[in-house]
């Protein structure tokens, strides 16, 4: 169709000249080359300035279970490794603190010290009693050391069968700087900590909402928090108080408050800004990457996994890291490394956007980031961009269109992705302009065929399952809702249209009693939490509290049948 297909709302378009670095605390939608900003019709982020910072805020951590993870301590007033060892009083060269052993065996007033030596070799029941000492405590000694030597051997099976890889946090990282190691033998995996669908919250942090907000809002514990950071220098600016007295930067400020609810950290990074794109990834420029891994290793070691959504819907137009497969996999695999030399529980969320309408046409005067639709193979060579076409035209017919996979060019490999997730919104079927119900099915097709109800899939690939399926990884939606838009007039509410998506993202046994068995991999979804201006259109894709209290008690019947998993109380 010659329309755009407004698929995630995170999509921001802006042109003009650069604009000054934000501050630390703005982290939502910047342009990646600045100057004015223009409305677009898929972001609800484009335009969201943030307010200054919260007043800095001084949690205090809950006591993690000795359970679960033996973190080391140090003594108060630990001994420095060059002290001198202690001396005794030793008289008579016999090598205890005073005489009176030696003279035990010596008679009153005959022999001394010497004579002493020479009664106790002469006496048989004091040979057998010094043999006991000895052989009691060389028991005493060996036995806790062959106990502990089981009990590692025991700990570290484990951890080899359970994650055959070796993906845990070891020590002897490399990099630039200090690094403290974390040091544990607990696999904190949100899929085991989730064994169902989870709700989740891709929440408004420049409005000031907080996980403990959200959950309050929906009466339930949340599973996931998404928050959104961009990559560049400003990233790790502004330091905020953690507990009284630790400082952090923004990133973990706000896991600390995700840490407060026991909830998993979905960290958002877009290499978006200007001069900190891909290519910066790659290079570690300004050594931000270095950072970056030992800040997942600091928020790991308070007990908080995180899933780590680098470069989302680099499938889409939208971004300027979109539509640069081979640049966008090196970056990938080089960030995948860096966080995974110092620790391993991070997971790295691979999260496209859903299919339907690629390779996504220019629509409303925004620039596209891809490779425009309908490019030959003629075409791309005289604009010396030969390659990307190349990667990009996967059924090799010599046209960039909706016939190709608009998956597989940026998929880093299986050794590279712990989880597969999506962006997938539930837009009116006929009119995405107006409210309206999503039909029956839509989010099957989505993470199936592709296939909306208004626009049919790209080229035969399935998100499910030749991607989490075939490879066996867990399998989230990352960012939806259901926008609701002020002022249209076809008499659809937000309640019925967020209702009715609801029930799709998060199936029951009665609405779709199939779900559980043909996606047994699916972990549930993220709910888009900031509302916007789109198109031109205000936007509401936030659970507000008009619908909260049908949401509520629905999630409340879905934990009741363990559909959904609610976060852990510890």
């Amino acid at each position: 169709m010659s329309r755009d297909v407004p698929r995630s709302p995170y999509q921001g378009q802006y042109q003009g000249s650069p604009q000054p670095a934000m501050s630390g605390y703005e982290q939502y939608a910047r342009p990646a080359v600045g100057g004015p900003r223009i409305a677009s019709p898929r972001s609800p982020m484009a335009g969201v300035r943030s307010p200054p910072p919260a007043p800095a805020y001084s949690p205090s951590y809950p006591t993690q279970p000795t359970a679960t993870a033996a973190y080391p301590t140090m003594a108060s007033t630990p001994t420095p490794h060059n002290a001198a060892p202690t001396k005794f009083a030793v008289s008579n060269a016999t090598g205890y603190p005073d005489n009176s052993r030696a003279t035990q065996y010596a008679g009153a007033g005959a022999g001394g010290a010497e004579g002493g030596k020479r009664a106790a070799s002469a006496d048989p029941a004091r040979r057998r009693r010094r043999r006991r000492r000895r052989i009691i405590w060389a028991l005493a000694i060996l036995v806790p050391l062959v106990i502990a030597g089981v009990v590692l051997g025991v700990v570290f099976g484990l951890r080899s069968k359970n994650d055959p890889k070796g993906k845990y946090v070891r020590s002897g990282a490399t990099g630039t700087g200090s690094r403290s190691q974390l040091v544990t033998t607990l696999d904190v995996n949100p899929d085991s900590l989730f064994p169902g669908q989870a709700v989740g919250g891709s929440l408004d942090w420049a409005k000031g909402q907080t996980p403990a907000q959200f959950n309050s809002n929906i009466k339930h514990r949340a599973g996931y928090f998404d928050s959104f950071y961009h990559f560049d220098k400003t990233l790790f600016d502004k330091i905020y108080k953690v507990n009284g007295t630790a400082s952090t930067n923004l990133i973990g400020y706000q896991a600390d408050m995700i840490r407060q609810v026991n909830g998993v950290f979905l960290l958002t990074m877009m290499p978006d800004v200007d001069g900190y794109g891909l290519q910066a990834v790659i290079d570690d420029k300004d050594k931000i990457v270095t950072s970056l891994a030992d800040t997942c290793l600091q928020i790991n070691s308070w007990g908080i996994p995180i899933l780590f959504r680098f470069g989302h819907e680099m499938n889409g137009n939208w971004y300027p890291y979109a539509g640069q497969p081979a640049l966008f996999k090196k970056a990938w695999r080089s960030l995948h490394d860096a966080i995974n030399k110092v620790t391993s529980q991070t997971y790295f969320l691979w999260s496209p956007n859903y299919s339907s309408g690629y390779p996504y046409g220019v629509s409303s005067g925004n620039p596209s980031w891809n490779m425009l639709p309908g490019t030959t193979k003629a075409q791309a060579a005289s604009a010396n961009d030969a390659a990307r076409f190349a990667e990009l035209d996967t059924n090799k017919d010599g046209v960039f269109n909706e016939l190709d996979d608009p998956f597989t060019p940026y998929w880093p490999s299986e050794a590279y992705v712990d989880w597969v997730g999506a962006s997938i919104y539930g837009y009116n079927g006929t009119n995405p302009d107006q409210n309206g119900v999503a039909r029956a099915g839509f989010l099957r097709n989505a993470i199936t065929t592709g296939a909306s109800q208004w626009i049919q899939g790209s080229a035969n690939v399935s998100l499910y399952h030749d991607f989490s399926a075939k490879y066996n990884k867990p399998f989230l939606i990352s960012e939806t809702s259901a926008p609701s838009i002020g002022g249209s007039s076809n008499g659809v509410s937000e309640l019925q249209m967020k209702q009715a998506w609801w029930q799709q993202v998060w199936p029951s046994a009665t609405n779709d009693p199939a779900f559980a068995t043909d996606f047994p991999l699916y972990k549930g979804a993220c709910w888009f939490e900031v509302d916007k201006v789109e198109e031109g259109q205000f936007r509401t894709f936030s659970l507000t509290a008009a619908v909260r209290t049908a949401f509520s008690n629905y999630i409340t019947s879905l934990v009741s049948s363990k559909t959904v998993t609610e976060a852990p109380t510890r």
